[in-house]
């Protein structure tokens, strides 16, 4: 097993940032990527291989893989994932997978032009219901890439509203987020990097709060910090909401078809080089 702090110099990134890392012949090789935002679960990208122990059997057509580490630690959280339809209900039967003790959940054999969603359950943890997850592509036939995702802690959830001046409220929900830029490639240096200059709205009208270089929330911001990408918005109603990013005069839509009360909605917005160009042209706030 690869100790997570051999990765220590991937602490504190945010957003949905890929980075192309060398590992040992396993089949279950992590990487920390630790995302310690307030009141923000970000996503990441880590890779692993399929040589090693317990390879599937027959080649993959994709593989979904979610990792879940702790919000202040880093540790791997061990709970239950759920595989779910994009609205975040149960499917018909119900797909249940368990973390193993690497923190890990995976499909193997999935739609690689699907996406897929997932609520991540665990003792003493936020529900987290994330949506809409892409299968990264790979060129290397022997290497596929996990989601990582930080775990918030209802302990963390307590703590941080107080610091935000914001009352949990059990039957209204938080929306997290991202707004990345892709190409098409994932080795890419520029592949998934954090968008800055983003505004965020949404319809019924709730705010975001944007947070810093710090990963530290600052109502003074107006826009998605440039290192970051990154946006909170808490104490949502629980109805069907359209949050949209706006960057260069780009936008990038989606609409959540229900905030879970008491729980994390994690979204990401991607926008696509071959659609909007260069990441140059949509930051044109610096």
């Amino acid at each position: 097993m690869v100790p997570l702090s051999t990765f220590d110099s991937y602490n504190n990134l945010t957003g949905v940032l890929m980075r192309s890392i060398q590992k040992p012949k396993r089949a279950r090789s992590l990487a920390r990527a630790l995302s310690p935002l307030l009141l923000l679960s970000s996503l990441a990208a880590c890779s692993g291989d399929k040589a090693g122990e317990n390879p599937p059997e027959t080649p993959a057509r994709g593989i979904l893989g979610l990792l879940v580490v702790d919000l202040a630690t880093g540790q791997p959280v061990r709970g239950e994932c759920e595989l779910v339809d994009s609205e975040g209900y149960s499917l018909d039967p119900p797909v249940f997978l368990t973390t193993d003790t690497d923190g890990v959940c995976e499909i193997y054999d999935v739609d690689p032009t699907q996406r897929y969603s997932i609520w991540f359950t665990a003792p003493g943890y936020m529900d987290h219901y994330v949506m809409n997850l892409p299968i990264i592509p790979s060129p290397d036939p022997s290497v596929y890439y996990y989601w990582l995702m930080s775990g918030i802690s209802t302990e963390a959830r307590d703590f941080y509203a107080e610091q935000l001046g914001v009352a949990p409220d059990p039957d209204r929900g938080h929306l997290i987020g991202s707004v990345n830029y892709f190409t098409s490639d994932p080795t890419d240096d520029a592949y998934s990097a954090a968008i800055g200059c983003a505004t965020i709205s949404s319809d019924p009208g709730a705010s975001p709060i944007y947070n810093n270089e710090f990963n530290e929330p600052d109502p003074a911001l107006t826009a998605t910090d440039y290192a970051r990408g990154s946006f909170e918005m808490l104490n949502l109603e629980p109805v069907e909401h359209t949050i949209t990013a706006t960057v260069g005069g780009r936008s990038e839509s989606m609409t959540v078809s229900s905030i879970w009360p008491d729980s994390i909605t994690v979204v990401m917005f991607e926008y696509d080089a071959s659609e909007h160009g260069t990441l140059d042209m949509i930051e044109s706030c610096y």
